[in-house]
């Protein structure tokens, strides 16, 4: 029987007995009043969603920005970093600038590429800094605390006083992550790469480590 309609001309028809009929109503009444239940929820919690129901109304409008206003103070442009890369080459862990990779092992390795960048790997003399080791998921915070993001830092030889480009795949995640969390110890130079590997491996004339 597909629904209960079904079970009430099987019933005239002498398909199944009273008893099992009996049976199906029951179910079917439980299940009408379950779904009566569910609607009545759902429209007590409607006024609440973030998404209603109904068509959009939307108006056209015109915005022009002025690239004047930009605020790009915390932007590293692709000739930064290559700067840094340059100087972080010759002089090692004495150069005063730090690039920070924010992605994880299988995309900095190249094993894992995303978004159809053209070449996997990393910038050569970044300091391979997951995101995940700065946050504290466990406590469900943004952060972990003070002495923890210091010693985090630490470990790859990254302290305030430098000046640090961070990059992950877009530069709009990630990499605010570990920009933010070295602003909130006090760094003041340091810059999000917003191009991030996007721009980079998709750059042959800009120089990749696998």
């Amino acid at each position: 029987m597909k629904d209960y309609k079904d079970a009430k001309k099987a019933l005239k028809s002498g398909s199944i007995t009273a008893e099992a009929f009996a049976e199906l109503e029951t179910k079917s009444k439980e299940a009408s009043k379950r779904e009566a239940e569910f609607e009545a929820k759902l429209n007590d919690m409607e006024s609440n969603l973030l998404v209603v129901k109904g068509d959009e109304k939307i108006e056209a409008k015109e915005y022009h920005i002025d690239p004047t206003k930009i605020d790009t103070t915390y932007l590293a442009t692709k000739d930064e970093v290559k700067h840094a890369v340059d100087d972080i080459l010759k002089n090692g862990d004495n150069s005063q600038f730090r690039i920070v990779d924010t992605r994880g092992i299988a995309e900095i390795i190249g094993e894992r590429k995303m978004d159809n960048v053209a070449r996997g790997g990393h910038i050569p003399g970044s300091k391979l800094l997951e995101w995940k080791h700065i946050s504290d998921a466990d406590n469900k915070k943004s952060f972990k605390n003070v002495e923890e993001l210091k010693e985090a830092f630490s470990r790859f030889n990254i302290d305030t006083n430098h000046t640090v480009y961070a990059y992950c795949q877009v530069g709009t995640g990630r990499s605010s992550e570990i920009i933010t969390a070295l602003q909130l110890l006090g760094a003041k130079d340091v810059k999000i790469f917003s191009g991030s590997w996007d721009t980079w491996g998709n750059d042959m004339n800009m120089p990749i480590k696998r």
